[in-house]
């Protein structure tokens, strides 16, 4: 597989390593991108020309930000001095790409903007890869090997394999602890990989005679596992240790997140998870890199950033790019919020689009309970509506349960803090509760504290949280 160079204006890292970098190393092609803020002559130097050098394909992100990068432009040359033939123009904003360099404009340029399953087709097929669930798999096929020996094989994993094997893995572990087996931990000597196809099968072999232990030492050991399929070691389990660990790797920063949360669940859970629970979750992503969803909502008042938040990616349908989550200050008391703004606050939008910010977690015992979302919300909607939303899936999909976006009670225009709530009833076969804020033009939208509870009387409502 190629290296790639990804050149990018510091601004646009966030979008860069969420829509670029994990596709392309979730696909098995490793990438070369700054994560420094800011860019020094010997930054350059040192860090930069090597990175360069290391790479035998150069990507260009183009934005307006990137193009006014005089860092940028001097990737650029160099790239196009030195790998001619390999440089690809990836249009992630409108810009004209000669004003990178004239030469570009005879370079056939790969159009993001839109940013769905087609674009993401055509960056990937550069270099001969198929969108994964299009074409062959990117695991190797094997008959049958220890998980021992296949981490030490490989190194490390793709994200899609890994989570493949990962849902595999607690499937099995789910299996055995219905029938009261556990292991107090498992041996990857003793755990078996074999592939169907593109499936991946795990066998567990029988505890060993007095193991002691009980569900949680399993899991524990099975997100280490899951961990040292995608790092090529296992954890510290020292949550400090780790997330520097994770900071010096290549893995793309919202994998990178989402395997800290799942570390840290596994290893001091705040409530009772059980292997289906994990199973469950990972099984819901179809996307090369999960959803971050959560076991029950957590910093449901933004004290911990965006922490367990995301932009709807993979879960909802027709959700734009052309939208920005970030966590800010209330100008009046200075409390914590999410803002959910559009890239273009004063345009009127293409017909449809709109952005979410969103949360997302099993139903687990609220199946046939009624619970509510309370959200506080502030506008400046230019064009279009803002509000919250929740929706109850079951196995059918998105939606197919209960959907209430207040399409019909829309927030317009400039509006203060109010407070707004839904109620659902959440029959039997629920499996997934969503929930959060959307806007559905230009502008911007904040949200405050946003909670799911459920009823446990007459006039009785709990919220529902990690413990």
């Amino acid at each position: 597989m190629p290296r790639v160079f990804v050149s990018h204006s510091s601004a646009d890292r966030e979008v860069v390593e969420r829509e670029i970098v994990e596709l392309l190393f979730g696909h098995g092609i490793e990438t070369w991108y700054s994560k420094a803020d800011i860019r020094t002559a010997d930054d350059w130097e040192k860090s930069i020309r090597e990175g360069l050098k290391s790479c035998d394909w150069f990507l260009l992100v183009m934005t307006p930000r990137s193009q006014a990068s005089e860092w940028v432009k001097s990737e650029l040359h160099w790239a196009l001095d030195r790998r001619p033939g390999r440089v690809l123009p990836v249009l992630l904003e409108d810009v004209d790409p000669t004003e990178f360099d004239l030469r570009l404009g005879r370079i056939q340029h790969v159009d993001f903007r839109d940013r769905d399953h087609e674009a993401r087709a055509r960056l990937l097929r550069t270099w001969g890869v198929e969108p994964a669930g299009t074409g062959s798999p990117i695991a190797p096929v094997v008959r049958a090997i220890t998980l021992a020996d296949y981490a030490r094989s490989l190194g490390r994993v793709g994200p899609p394999t890994a989570i493949r094997i990962g849902c595999a893995l607690f499937d099995a572990l789910s299996r055995d602890h219905e029938r009261g087996i556990f292991r107090g931990g498992l041996d990857p000597v003793r755990t078996i990989l074999t592939w169907e196809g593109t499936a991946p099968r795990i066998e567990l072999a029988p505890p060993p005679p007095g193991a002691g232990g009980g569900p949680a030492d399993d899991v524990r050991s099975a997100g280490g596992l899951l961990w040292e399929l995608v790092l090529g070691k296992p954890p510290a389990l020292d949550p400090e240790a780790d997330r520097a660990m994770l900071s010096r790797s290549a893995v793309p920063f919202r994998l990178s997140e989402g395997l800290s949360d799942l570390l840290l669940v596994c290893v001091a859970p705040r409530m009772p998870i059980t292997a289906q629970m994990v199973f469950e979750l990972l099984g819901q992503n179809e996307d090369p890199v999960p959803s971050p969803a959560v076991l029950a909502p957590v910093n449901t008042d933004f004290a911990e950033g965006l922490f367990g938040w995301f932009d709807g990616s993979g879960q909802v349908s027709g959700v734009s790019r052309q939208y920005r989550l970030e966590r800010v200050d209330d100008p009046d008391d200075g409390a914590p919020c999410a803002l959910l703004k559009s890239l273009a606050e004063d345009a009127p939008p293409r017909e449809k689009q709109f952005g979410v910010l969103m949360q997302r977690c099993p139903a687990g015992y609220l199946v046939g309970k009624r619970v509510r979302l309370e959200a506080r919300i502030r506008t400046q909607v230019r064009h279009g509506w803002g509000g919250a939303w929740l929706r109850v899936d079951g196995e059918r999909g998105e939606g197919n349960l209960f959907f209430d976006n207040m399409h019909d009670r829309p927030i317009v225009g400039t509006t203060p803090w109010r407070g707004y709530s839904i109620e659902a009833d959440l029959p039997e076969e629920t499996r997934w509760i969503n929930y959060g804020t959307l806007l559905a033009g230009s502008g911007r939208l904040w949200a405050g504290p946003l909670r799911i509870l459920y009823r446990t009387g007459p006039e009785t409502w709990t919220p529902l949280r990690l413990r």
